[in-house]
C-alpha cells in the first residue's frame, strides 16, 4: 500500500507544476486573467473525484450524502486554504505580516465567507452525520444489493 501512495505522490509532484504552467499559458492565449484561472478553474479540476462520488451517491438515491460530500469537501478545502496562507507565507520568508493587495483581500474574505456558508449548509442538512457517506459506501461495497456498484462475486458464487 505504501508503494501505491509513494507512486501517487510522485505523479502529483511531477504533474502539478507543468499543469499549472500550461493552464496559465492557455489562459493567457485566450485572454483570461491568470489569477482567475488559478483561483477558480484549477480547483474545479482538483475536485473531480468528489464530483464523481457525489454523482454516484445521487444516482443511488442518496441525495443527502451527495450534497454532504460536495459541501464538506469544499469546507475542508477552503478551511485549509485560509488557514495555510499565513504559515506558508512565513515559511517562505515573508515575515510575520501577510501583505495583501485589495483584490487578494477580497478573494481571502470571499473564501472565508464561503467556508462559513458551507458550514451553515452542512448544519442545515439537519441530522446528516459527517461520517455517513463513508459508512454508506462501505456498506454498499460489502453488500450484494442494488447499492453495490460491482456485484460481489464471492456471494453470488455460493
Amino acid at each position: 500500500m505504501e508503494g501505491l501512495f509513494v507512486f501517487a505522490a510522485a505523479v502529483i509532484l511531477a504533474c502539478a507544476e507543468p499543469f499549472a504552467h500550461n493552464l496559465i499559458a492557455a489562459g493567457t492565449r485566450l485572454g483570461i486573467d491568470r489569477f482567475l484561472l488559478v483561483q477558480w478553474l484549477a480547483p474545479l479540476a482538483s475536485e473531480a473525484p468528489e464530483f464523481i462520488v457525489a454523482i454516484l451517491f445521487a444516482i443511488r438515491g442518496n441525495a443527502g450524502a451527495a450534497i454532504g460530500t460536495l459541501i464538506s469537501s469544499k469546507v475542508n478545502q477552503w478551511t485549509l486554504l485560509v488557514g495555510s496562507l499565513p504559515p506558508a507565507y512565513l515559511l517562505g520568508g515573508g515575515g510575520a505580516g501577510l501583505h495583501l493587495d485589495a483584490r487578494q483581500i477580497e478573494e481571502f474574505l470571499l473564501t472565508a465567507t464561503q467556508t462559513l456558508l458551507g458550514v451553515a449548509a452542512l448544519l442545515a442538512l439537519g441530522g446528516v452525520d459527517a461520517a455517513e457517506p463513508v459508512r454508506h459506501s462501505v456498506r454498499a461495497a460489502r453488500s450484494d444489493g442494488p447499492l453495490c456498484p460491482v456485484r460481489c462475486r464471492r456471494r453470488s458464487a455460493r
